[in-house]
């Protein structure tokens, strides 16, 4: 048993109750096993270390007392002893296990008499000896894993490859032909190699938004989206804390602690943002103001066979493509305490059985017995997909009963969500909901039953936020100007500011345990309220700076740099969580928690976040959505520096260009880019 280490970790009394050692070092040590020693030679045979995690179980008890899962929606905090142990190479799984224990109980029984006479120390020994260790991994050595890469990683290289070939030949291409033909007249296949061309989708990222009032939408983009990284941070950091007790006692009783533990609600900014471009685009598609035109358009199924087909093609071959890359190679490339055994990456462990769920967007809805999710985060572009497809249903009213008619139907809409997550709360017991990180403390009726799965992550609880979009949407496109008292717009911002914050600090206490806890009756209510209310606070602050009451905070949500990472969100939001997971899980060591350390981490994952986005839509979600406009226009007269030619409005049947070169903007992280140009609709 040379390499067994049983030293416990220090900060035992800030809840550090899972020492993981070093994984780095034990697969670095060399165990001589045999040798043969003669007058001419010495044979020496090595073996490596192998690093295991094991947890404790009592002997008469047949399930393990191991703690939750790391990562998981409810409880993060480890709650019961695992240690990790050095073994010799050979060992593993069950006989790792055996042996381990073998040697544990001898231990215990030469000291066991030794230590009957001393008091207050004989009994636990006794104590000691009804548990016993249990193996929960052994990981793969060094040699194990330097195995050839697998066919899958192989197709995703070769994919890469192919992508960066076609990119580098299409700049090359666009470049002479530009250079030695200035003047030529555009045509399809001009436009489906400037598809490819890094020079012109590095241009379009970084252009300026070109004019319009919706600039604040940008702004608001990109503060969700970094409010969504500074929640993941916490929670995906907590389960590798070595002081998880003072997050517990300390930091979540700070008034800092609601904005990060309640970042939940960026994802309803998202959705409202969703509902509302979805209907500008719309009514801007569908003319809504000529009645014929309208009625027109809406008749051919052309038009909702691309209104359907855009949105597919928009989000699905950048997800898959960064899924498969990611499930493929990530594993390869570190090697930490925190990996599973085979180096998979925690966040597409359960991809192997639900990946086409992905691809459905279901994910949100499969049900893939025992396993986790695969990159559990996108369950919002599953919710975000499905409202898209009942959106005809929210925007239909507003073309023909106008905004009274439309407006009762989003009301209602907004009234049965309200209604089905209380009644949801109310039916399983949820107290905690997306608050409950208390080690040890079921939240509802039903054990089985979570407020992630039941509430959190279900459409029809969510939809409230997107209907009011859907009624700001339509408002934005029909109404040019909307006149006010100053007086009215400055009440309404402070209606907006208080109950924004209001919303999000009424469970202060709750948080930081410091008050009477609420009855179910009230956290039924708050819970209702929340998701609505805030995304009808965001949505003021985009009416407000759209019809000129935004004063310095339009300026702030425009501001020029917001543009190119706004651009960037829908790829920023897909790899966030698997950029930090590969940081967190390739780590050596655990984290201590502090504000500096924290900091550190979430700018670091911004950062980290967005080159990845970078690359990401340089090689996959630009060329694609070229691709597509390209196809779709056929060529055409265009000239090749932009020309003066004015660009057609919207046919009917015909999706417009505005969605890619302005915008492909349908909302929220699962979309690309917006401005808005009025020559597009003339």
């Amino acid at each position: 048993m040379a390499g067994l280490d049983l030293q416990a970790g220090g900060g035992i009394l800030l809840g550090n109750i899972r020492w993981i050692g070093s994984r780095e070092e034990c697969e670095s040590i060399r165990l001589p096993v045999y040798q043969d020693s003669t007058n001419t030679s010495t044979l020496m045979l090595h073996t490596n270390g192998r690093y295991c995690m094991f947890g404790v179980k009592s002997r008469g008890n047949s399930t393990t007392d191991s703690g939750g899962r790391a990562f998981s929606g409810g409880d993060s905090l480890q709650t019961s002893l695992e240690l990790a142990l050095c073994l010799p190479n050979p060992c593993k799984g069950i006989d790792a296990e055996i042996a381990v224990n073998f040697v544990v109980e001898i231990v215990l029984n030469l000291l066991g008499p030794i230590l009957q006479g001393v008091p207050g120390i004989g009994g636990i020994v006794d104590t000691i000896k009804s548990y016993k260790l249990v193996v929960k991994s052994c990981a793969q050595t060094n040699v194990e894993a330097s195995n050839p890469l697998s066919s899958g990683a192989l197709a995703v290289i070769c994919l890469t490859g192919l992508l960066v070939f076609l990119i580098l030949l299409a700049t090359a291409v666009t470049a002479f032909v530009d250079s030695r033909y200035p003047e030529a007249q555009r045509d399809v296949y001009r436009d489906i190699c400037r598809a490819f061309c890094l020079r012109s989708n590095l241009n379009k990222l970084f252009a300026p938004a070109s004019g319009g009032s919706l600039g604040c939408i940008n702004g608001i983009r990109v503060l969700s989206i970094f409010w969504v990284i500074l929640g993941h941070t916490l929670l995906f950091i907590t389960p590798l804390l070595d002081n998880p007790l003072q997050l517990l006692n300390d930091f979540r009783k700070r008034w800092q602690a609601v904005i990060i533990i309640n970042a939940t609600t960026s994802v309803d900014s998202f959705f409202m943002l969703s509902g509302a471009l979805v209907a500008y685009v719309f009514c801007r598609q569908v003319g809504i103001a000529d009645k014929e035109k309208c009625r027109s358009t809406l008749r051919s199924w052309k038009f909702w066979a691309l209104f359907y087909f855009h949105r597919y093609w928009r989000l699905t071959p950048v997800l898959m493509f960064f899924l498969f890359w990611h499930w493929s190679l990530t594993g390869y490339f570190g090697n930490g305490p925190f990996l599973s055994p085979d180096r998979t990456p925690v966040d597409v462990a359960g991809c192997p059985k639900s990946w086409w769920a992905l691809m459905l967007y279901a994910q949100n809805f499969a049900n893939v017995g025992d396993s986790i999710a695969c990159l559990g985060h996108t369950w919002y572009l599953a919710n975000d997909m499905q409202m898209y497809l009942l959106s005809p249903l929210l925007l239909l009213p507003f073309v023909f009963g106008g905004l009274i008619v439309g407006s009762v139907a989003s009301v209602v809409v907004v009234a049965g969500s309200m209604v089905c997550t209380g009644v949801l709360n109310y039916q399983y017991g949820f107290r905690r909901g997306h608050l409950n990180f208390v080690p040890g403390e079921t939240d509802g009726y039903d054990p089985e039953k979570t407020y992630y799965e039941t509430i959190y992550i279900k459409p029809y609880c969510r939809m409230g936020a997107y209907a009011i979009g859907i009624l700001l949407g339509y408002v934005l496109a029909t109404r040019k100007t909307i006149r006010m008292p100053k007086l009215v717009a400055l009440l309404c911002w402070a209606i907006a500011a208080a109950g924004g914050l209001a919303l999000l600090y009424l469970v202060q206490g709750q948080i930081a345990d410091t008050g009477p806890p609420l009855t179910l009756q009230q956290v039924t209510v708050y819970w209702s309220f929340l998701r609505p209310g805030f995304a009808l606070c965001v949505a003021w602050v985009v009416f407000a700076c759209v019809y000129g009451y935004g004063g310095p905070v339009n300026e702030l949500l425009s501001w020029s740099w917001f543009t190119p990472l706004a651009r960037l969100s829908y790829c920023a939001y897909i790899v966030h969580a698997s950029v930090m997971f590969a940081f967190f899980y390739t780590y050596d060591s655990k984290f201590h928690l502090s504000d500096s350390m924290l900091i550190m981490i979430y700018l670091a994952s911004i950062m980290l976040t967005f080159l990845v986005s970078l690359v990401l839509s340089m090689l996959v979600e630009a060329p694609l959505l070229g691709l597509e406009k390209a196809l779709r226009a056929g060529g055409g007269s265009r000239q090749a520096d932009g020309g003066t030619n004015r660009t057609p409005a919207p046919q009917p049947g015909k999706a417009n260009d505005y969605y890619y070169s302005n915008g492909g903007y349908e909302g929220g992280p699962s979309s690309n880019r917006f401005e808005m140009r009025s020559v597009y609709y003339g």
